[in-house]
């Protein structure tokens, strides 16, 4: 990214927490960087040194994780690692994460309402800021529902701000979008990432809360412990029906139309060029010269498995987070392009060189035959024959010599499968079950080999330094056009219409044949020889949600999908192994927790909120959420 600077002085805004008491004076005259200007007179001047800081500022939101991920089917924690409140939904309104979330996000509007509030009219500046404020909205209603609808800058100490129907927010969302979207005085798609919406990262962002409106206001059907995966039908296709039309306008109106190779989309030096990136949050290495952890994120690191320590095997630092579940490993299908380009099959030894060897190897050895791997993954739907002779023909590079590691191979299956070869051929193996898999430091049998689990090489930034954390730069994707694909086919699936064309061109880029009709998918979870759920029943809705999930993969967006597509509590029940296969886990007073605590800091802040909580958690009394018309709202 080509980071934005600012001015110091916006920095201070909003510093401590949203909707608290705020004085008006935040510059003051003597204050060399304002110029001896007022708020006022320096914002209303310069209202985009607060859109940069609101920028900044969203980093916070989007770089998280657990929030987004954990709780669903396809990620589990390792190396002896707790569930965590999230997995095993013993969240409540003081887990600090949740908190962040919030808090964050409400952040970032404030910013956005403080550009659009001094740009005196329908500015650039101030549709920028309008698609960032619903961007975060979205984020905060798809997690907590109902919530405050803040729609001007605070500078007051007005602390009363009720939660909002969620229709009244959704409807605010999208008639605020529409008349940026028709005045638009954004380009109308990016030709190179700048970090910046667009006309079509409105349309796109107009799908995606349409399609949210139409599952939470017009259909009946309840997430829990009984939804067999039937699609129930919508008591209106008003919201369905926008989403599909707002998804096209997203398709038809950028850069490209046609999904490219799914590896090329997602190489670091074509983050900035690639046309099927609708908008990025975005990190440049440059800006931030001679430092190692700071202006970067940690996402490289989140989503896999540990290999020991960084400065002893060159690896990178897999938190042991989030890693790939048992249904997951089985989720891709044979020969789908997007395993080799979601996964580091290939991870390489080092003997003491950061960079062109161990981890990052892959992306930046002049030759990769010269190296020993560190572990070679090979995906479910190999045969340990086909291991073994992978083993053989590669026999050099799986010997240790002068290398840090003992190389060895790892086949992920029902049972996990580990084998080396030594410098006369000789094979062993070791087999484990996937918990054991998920929660051993290393492997006796093996002569002490390292475990860790696949790592998701999506944000590796291969000029990372040797650190541990906070050293990743690669920008952050939160709208791209296969999403578009996916959010209309799940629109025309609500529809009644034709939803398999979108679905076929998402699997046709990747490599997959075609399917005439939902019921031709073969879930390999579900279907396979050896698949571990060969109990559920799946249905065209778990087709959806797998094409999602492949395309999508730890993108931060799978709770978000199963809480929509009220399949949240079907999922944990049938695949999160931290809730033993019992939805009681995901209960409270009788009320499934199918959204996120209100946090009590939020509470402490906010009058409106004092007796207002979600269900599934406990509340100290009774609010109401404000469902009549605001004039100021309109």
């Amino acid at each position: 990214m080509k980071i934005f600077r600012y001015f110091t002085i916006a920095a201070v805004l909003v510093a401590g927490a949203v909707m608290t008491s705020c004085s008006s004076d935040f510059l003051e005259a003597e204050d060399k960087s304002s110029g001896g200007k007022s708020d006022d007179s320096f914002f209303s001047s310069s209202p985009e040194s607060m859109l940069y800081t609101a920028y900044a500022s969203l980093k916070d939101v989007v770089s998280t994780v657990d929030i987004y991920v954990q709780g669903t089917d396809l990620y589990v924690n390792n190396n002896n690692k707790l569930a965590g409140a999230f997995n095993d939904y013993s969240l409540d309104a003081k887990t600090t994460d949740v908190e962040n979330f919030y808090l964050n996000n409400y952040i970032v509007i404030n910013y956005a309402n403080g550009v659009i509030g001094y740009s005196n009219g329908n500015t650039q500046y101030a549709q920028e800021a309008r698609f960032v404020r619903a961007y975060c909205y979205y984020l905060l209603t798809q997690q907590f529902g109902s919530v405050p609808l803040v729609t001007e800058y605070i500078k007051t100490s007005n602390t009363n701000y009720p939660p909002i129907a969620l229709k009244r927010i959704y409807s605010f969302l999208t008639n605020d979008l529409e008349a940026v979207y028709n005045d638009c005085k954004l380009s109308d798609y990016n030709t190179k990432a700048v970090g910046r919406p667009s006309k079509q990262a409105v349309a796109a962002l107009l799908a995606k809360i349409y399609l949210a409106a139409g599952w939470d206001c017009d259909v009946d059907a309840v997430d829990d412990a009984n939804n067999n995966g039937e699609l129930p039908t919508p008591t209106s296709t008003e919201n369905f029906t926008k989403a599909q039309e707002w998804a096209t306008k997203a398709i038809e109106g950028g850069a490209t139309s046609a999904l490219g190779d799914f590896e090329a989309l997602w190489k670091q030096e074509n983050e900035d060029t690639n046309g099927e990136i609708i908008f990025s949050v975005q990190y440049d290495r440059a800006n931030y010269p001679g430092t190692v952890s700071t202006g970067g994120h940690s996402l490289q690191n989140n989503f896999g498995g540990y290999y020991g320590s960084t400065t002893a095997y060159y690896i990178k630092n897999g938190g042991s987070n989030n890693s790939q579940s048992l249904k997951s490993m089985y989720l891709f299908e044979e020969n789908d392009a997007r395993y080799g380009t979601t996964f580091m099959t290939d991870v390489y030894n080092s003997t003491g060189t950061w960079g062109t060897e161990g981890y990052y190897a892959y992306y930046n050895a002049s030759d990769l035959s010269s190296l020993a791997f560190n572990t070679k993954f090979f995906p479910w739907y190999s045969s340990e024959d086909e291991v073994d002779t992978y083993l053989r023909e590669h026999k050099a590079q799986f010997q240790k010599g002068s290398y840090k590691a003992q190389p060895f191979a790892t086949l992920l299956q029902s049972t996990v499968v580990l084998k080396t070869i030594d410098a006369s051929g000789n094979i062993k193996t070791a087999k484990m079950t996937p918990d054991a898999y998920d929660n051993t430091a290393s492997n006796t049998e093996l002569g002490g080999v390292t475990l860790g689990s696949i790592n998701v090489r999506k944000f590796d930034d291969k000029n990372s330094e040797m650190v541990d954390r906070n050293n990743d730069y690669r920008d952050i994707v939160l709208l791209q056009l296969s999403d578009m694909y996916l959010v209309r086919a799940e629109a025309n699936m609500m529809l009644g219409g034709d939803y398999m064309s979108d679905i076929n061109t998402v699997r046709s880029r990747a490599g997959l044949s075609a399917l005439g009709s939902a019921s031709e998918y073969q879930a390999p979870y579900a279907t396979a020889d050896n698949a571990p759920y060969s109990s559920f029943t799946v249905k065209p809705i778990d087709l959806l949600l797998d094409e999602r999930a492949r395309e999508l993969y730890a993108q931060n967006m799978r709770w978000t999908d199963l809480r929509r597509t009220k399949q949240l509590v079907r999922y944990n029940v049938a695949f999160n192994k931290y809730i033993n296969g019992s939805a009681s886990a995901m209960m409270y007073n009788g009320a499934y927790k199918v959204l996120r605590p209100i946090p009590q800091k939020a509470k402490e802040l906010n009058d409106a909120l004092r007796n207002y909580q979600n269900p599934g958690y406990p509340s100290t009394g009774s609010a109401e959420i404000e469902t009549e018309t605001d004039a100021t709202l309109e």
